[in-house]
């Protein structure tokens, strides 16, 4: 989870995927693990301006626009019923104004139950002097790969 993060044009993306599990060494193929339904809860704790934008993706390239939130307080957005069943759900947030996002989960039913277990997480984080964000820069920020061990982005100036 992402915390405290503010100010107009910032923007955070997260990927949900369940990796395939291993039938207790019985089975080498790995399992595929679908989401059925998601439900995103998060919490707008200081609010000065704009809107908090939500978005959606099964893909993280084609995005659906699930509301936009404001003042403060807590909100809840459904990922839609026609991007699922899904394998992944991507979920953007960007400002239009001055906000902070104090947290965020996701809650889903699976194609499956399985036991508890723990994950990870993993980002990073474009900076600029004037904590401007990339919005303005002339940059383009597009998330590509995220393995064990490496987060492959592609950065290109967004004018060509």
């Amino acid at each position: 989870m992402s915390e405290r993060w503010q100010e107009s044009g910032a923007w955070v993306i997260y990927r949900h995927k369940l990796d395939g599990t291993r039938d207790g060494g019985r089975e080498a193929r790995e399992r595929r693990i679908q989401f059925e339904t998601a439900v995103m809860t998060f919490v707008v704790g200081y609010y000065e301006s704009g809107q908090l934008v939500v978005e959606v993706s099964n893909d993280g390239k084609a995005w659906k626009e699930v509301g936009r939130f404001s003042p403060s307080g807590e909100y809840t957005a459904q990922v839609p019923k026609e991007l699922l069943p899904a394998d992944e759900i991507w979920a953007r947030f960007w400002a239009t104004g001055v906000l902070q996002v104090n947290a965020y989960r996701m809650e889903a039913k699976l194609s499956e139950n399985l036991p508890d277990a723990t994950g990870e997480t993993w980002y990073f984080a474009v900076k600029r002097d004037m904590g401007q964000g990339t919005r303005g820069m002339g940059l383009s920020v597009e998330p590509k790969a995220l393995t064990d061990d490496a987060l492959l982005v592609l950065v290109k100036n967004a004018d060509g």
